[in-house]
């Protein structure tokens, strides 16, 4: 492995063509979502994922390779970019259904890449425009990679976080309309309900 950019590339694009035997996860990430409102209405979507220490100690070495415990300059300028073009066919792993259509998503707008202790975490915003009434319209998310080649999991601390003013509470059910490696595992998915 000499370049993690094309390890990146490889893993992300690998996921809509891994075989059935391969299909597994290789990489993991727990995920918080924050649900971002303003006058009662979902305006954005917060995403922080947490990737395992394997993966996390591949993009140290390429992106940190001083140690210095962050990154920075043209270095996080080429994390952000390959992640980008990465995710942007998988939709981000952020499954935002919004009365019954999913948003799609070609950027992770407010990227950023942080090293917090032996793992590193990528933060980034999903704009939900116009905003809407999750009160009027019903609103669901789930983050996962249909190909599980990539195990996108709600962290065990506050994984599900709201900000703003809101009559709205989360519930978790799994998703059972969406499958994943052949119906063996399924997605989480969180519900909005308001009052």
């Amino acid at each position: 492995m000499r370049c993690i950019r094309l390890l990146l590339l490889s893993v992300f694009l690998a996921c809509a063509a891994a075989a059935p035997a391969r299909a597994h996860p290789h990489i993991w990430i727990d995920a918080v979502a924050t649900f971002v409102f303003a006058d009662s209405k979902l305006t954005a979507l917060r995403i922080q994922w947490t990737f395992d220490e394997l993966f996390s100690s591949a993009l140290r070495e390429q992106f940190d390779p001083n140690k210095t415990g962050k990154f920075d300059g043209q270095a996080l300028a080429n994390l952000k970019a390959d992640a980008a073009n990465g995710l942007k066919e998988f939709n981000w792993f952020t499954h935002l259904t919004i009365g019954g259509k999913k948003l799609a998503i070609a950027e992770g707008q407010d990227f950023s890449a942080t090293i917090e202790g032996d793992r590193v975490v990528y933060r980034f915003t999903v704009p939900v425009a116009p905003p809407v009434n999750p009160a009027q319209t019903p609103v669901s998310l789930s983050l996962y990679d249909q190909s599980f080649y990539i195990d996108v999991a709600l962290a065990k601390e506050k994984p599900i976080r709201i900000e703003g003013a809101t009559p709205c509470k989360t519930a978790v059910t799994t998703d059972k309309a969406n499958p994943l490696y052949y119906g063996v595992f399924y997605p989480q998915r969180i519900d909005l309900q308001c009052k």
